[in-house]
């Protein structure tokens, strides 16, 4: 399997995570199978936060280790990841952002210096300097400029074109200044040669599963990892009969849990409640009576990967969703 590692740290409020989401999408609609993984302190700003991608041309299980190119926001990025890059990779750097002297990183790795930040603020924008790493690191892992052209212009295209462009042109001093400074890492990925995937994160399958399975209440107080719960809930919950909380902190949220459940407990013991309906993601709907078993009117659930009785029902119900909603 040919694969690759994709690193990017900086510190909290940096945009770190909404960079690697972007470099793990640009990758599955490629045809890329891709792993994220992201690390991160319990603090609003600052602290050391990154996020590892990665991407191959088989299914990827796990996060990898070591990663081929290395894109670096802070000083505490530098330090502790610069050693970690393996041979033959790269490391995306900025002088105003921070140094490696002093950090032995191994002797095949490239230092490719950028000047991320100044190219940044002469759009108007600090932010972009991500958008200038990112193009960067596209050239290196031989990824066309195009998808992420499209990505932009998807992303920003409701706003002022003036913004379109000027993403455009970070992107571009990125990618183009590559080709003045080696080249690509010639890992030879093969790129666009499958068709595009989904995407999905850990907390839209655990949505999509608790909607699939019949949740009807939901009462949650956002904290990071968990908040993407409550968002997706939220948004799709309520049309199908959720009901969704947004609680003052955790304890608020377990003691709605608590009641909601005795409330529905309480009307079916009284009779009030004598048959719940439930919609599966698949469009199917499953009647229980109070006290009864599930009876299924219909339901064409399979698996992505197997179809096998044995797959729980939830994780049936989510990938059966996304496999009939393509799109990332």
């Amino acid at each position: 399997m040919k694969e690759i590692a994709f690193r990017v740290g900086g510190a909290a409020g940096d945009g770190v995570a909404s960079t690697a989401e972007t470099f793990a999408r640009l990758c599955v609609r490629g045809g890329l199978w891709v792993h994220t993984y992201s690390s991160y302190q319990s603090v609003i700003r600052g602290g050391h936060v990154w996020t590892q991608v990665r991407a191959g041309t088989e299914p990827v299980l796990s996060q990898g280790e070591e990663p081929d190119v290395l894109i670096i926001l802070n000083q505490e990025t530098a330090d502790i990841h610069v050693p970690l890059v393996r041979d033959g990779g790269a490391i995306v750097y900025d002088e105003q952002l921070s140094k490696l002297d002093g950090l032995r990183a191994r002797p095949t790795v490239r230092l490719v210096k950028l000047s991320m930040l100044a190219t940044a603020r002469q759009l108007g924008e600090p932010m972009m300097k991500n958008v200038v790493a990112l193009g960067a690191a596209l050239a290196l892992l031989d990824i066309p400029f195009d998808p992420m052209e499209k990505a932009i212009r998807e992303v920003f295209g409701h706003k002022k074109p003036e913004i379109v462009e000027m993403n455009l042109k970070a992107g571009h001093t990125g990618y183009d200044a590559i080709a003045n400074d080696g080249g690509s890492l010639g890992r030879d990925l093969p790129y666009g040669q499958s068709p595009g995937r989904m995407m999905m994160t850990g907390n839209e399958a655990m949505a999509l599963g608790a909607l699939a399975a019949g949740v009807k209440f939901h009462a949650q107080y956002p904290m990071t990892p968990a908040s993407g719960i409550l968002h997706w809930l939220a948004a799709n919950g309520p049309k199908h009969g959720v009901v969704v909380k947004q609680a003052e902190d955790e304890l608020a949220a377990m003691n709605m849990a608590v009641g909601a459940g005795h409330e529905v407990r309480g009307r079916e013991r009284s009779g009030e409640v004598r048959e719940r309906q439930h919609i599966c993601s698949c469009g199917s709907a499953w009647r229980r009576r109070a006290g009864g078993a599930k009876k299924w009117q219909s339901c064409s659930l399979t698996s992505i990967d197997s179809s096998s009785s044995t797959t729980p029902l939830a994780i049936r119900a989510a990938t059966s969703s996304f496999r009939k909603s393509p799109g990332s």
